[in-house]
């Protein structure tokens, strides 16, 4: 199959980042044949078709994000942790703690520089890097990145939103302004509104002034129709009371919804690159196929929400109903095949990967080899690039690599490298999906 190659100048209007997409077939049933002949349906914005996304955020390695977690469990809000993927120990500890608790975890960088300091390598490295270990560690997908000290549009720091979607985020934690320089979309690099009252000394009126106006502006806004509240874990068990007292009280409005980054980012990538087309009608059924993407990709198995413009009786899927939710909508499970844990690893007994780049000539040689007894189902490809490239991210998609078979693919990596950019050692991240035996996995090899 043809390789999907993705410019960072010019990320197309759907599906961005080339994700591996599946349809699922619907019959609604409506009062009338004139009802289904005129019905449509649409993905609604969030879920339940909500008007606002709520949820918490912390950012680094703190052991005060364990006792965070849970006072927001009290609190009956979701949240998102921001970690720095050098920090293994607590990755391994404390990190998996949170997940258990039903918190989500994104890319803070590796190390926590002052990254618009650093050079084009050295920048690409930090955030590429920091997802790759983090994958490797948690053993889950991250989506979304948060940039230590903020985004600054100076220098090769313009350069950064450009390196954060070639490594397979598509989520940022941070402030719509910051990165409408960058030249990317809301629907690729989706931002999230955020406010604090003060870290170390949580300020009531602080908490209530940004909160009505951020949650004010997101309700207006259906691009970025998210709010983070908080930023650091540094409070003491006083301020952390506040806190929860605040979030009772405000965090629950009606037509609000609590969605961690994995969450939201799965929705919302779905929302705005999946699509319902109608296929046919027969009397009073009509047909919908609906296009999503897998769980492995884009973070999360949540259901989409379904909204069509006439109420049906009735809504099916492979024969059988659909849950109804809230304000009329209609709950699309993930296919139950697909939405299974997905294993992560730097090695799979048999799977052989091989990355090799040419630039001199400017390519990027990717083999994958099946020295097992399984096939390998929907195997996907894709790697992030180093600055240097025209070319921030390829993809490929392999079908089905039976026993004893390889894969290869050659990437144009788009002419000759930049030297003002190529001011490091070069980084080729590159993560390889299959299905073996009924389990996702996903293979990194840098």
């Amino acid at each position: 199959m043809l390789a999907a190659i993705v410019l960072a100048a010019a990320f197309p209007a759907t599906n961005p980042l080339s994700f591996p997409s599946y349809g699922q077939e619907i019959v609604a049933t409506f009062a009338s044949v004139d009802e289904a002949a005129g019905a449509t349906c649409r993905i609604a914005p969030l879920p339940d078709d909500a008007k606002l996304a709520l949820a918490c955020r912390w950012d680094d390695c703190n052991k005060k994000h364990l006792t965070k977690g849970e006072m927001m469990v009290r609190a009956g809000v979701a949240g998102t942790f921001y970690l720095n993927a050098k920090a293994d120990g607590f990755v391994t500890g404390g990190a998996r703690e949170l997940m258990e608790k039903g918190f989500s975890l994104g890319n803070h960088s590796f190390s926590h520089p002052k990254l618009w300091t650093l050079g084009a390598d050295a920048m690409f490295r930090e955030v590429a890097c920091g997802r790759v270990r983090l994958e490797r560690l948690l053993g889950r997908t991250v989506i979304s990145y948060a940039a230590p000290y903020g985004w600054k549009e100076q220098g090769v720091g313009r350069q950064l939103p450009a390196f954060v979607v070639a490594s397979g985020h598509f989520l940022s934690g941070d402030m719509p302004g910051q990165t409408a320089w960058s030249g990317l979309d809301a629907r690729t690099l989706m931002p999230t509104r955020r406010f604090g009252a003060d870290d170390r000394n949580p300020v009531r009126e602080q908490f209530v002034t940004g909160f009505e106006k951020e949650t004010s502006a997101a309700r207006n806004d259906p691009l970025v129709p998210r709010v983070f509240f908080g930023i650091h874990s540094w409070c003491d068990a006083a301020g952390e009371a506040r806190q929860e007292v605040w979030l009772k009280e405000f965090f629950h409005p009606d037509d609000a919804v609590q969605l961690n980054d994995w969450q939201y980012g799965a929705y919302r990538y779905q929302h705005f690159h999946g699509g319902v087309a109608k296929s046919g009608v027969t009397g009073a059924s009509a047909t919908f196929r609906v296009t999503r993407y897998e769980p492995a990709f884009v973070g999360d198995g949540i259901a989409l929400s379904l909204v069509f413009s006439s109420e049906p009786k009735a809504v099916k899927l492979n024969g059988k109903p659909l849950e109804r939710g809230l304000r009329g909508t209609w709950k699309l499970p993930q296919d139950p095949a697909r939405n299974r844990p997905l294993r992560i690893a730097d090695a799979v007994d048999g799977i052989t990967v091989e990355v090799t780049p040419d630039e001199s000539a400017g390519k990027l040689r990717v083999r994958v080899a099946n020295g097992g007894t399984e096939s390998l189902e929907r195997l996907f490809v894709a790697a992030a690039l180093p600055p240097r490239w025209t070319v921030r991210r390829v993809t490929a998609e392999g079908g089905t690599l039976s026993a004893g078979q390889a894969f290869e693919r050659t990437f144009d990596l788009g002419g000759t490298a930049d030297p003002k950019l190529a001011d490091g050692a070069a980084y080729y991240p590159v993560s390889v999906d299959f299905i073996r035996g009924g389990t996702p996995h996903r293979l990194w090899k840098d």
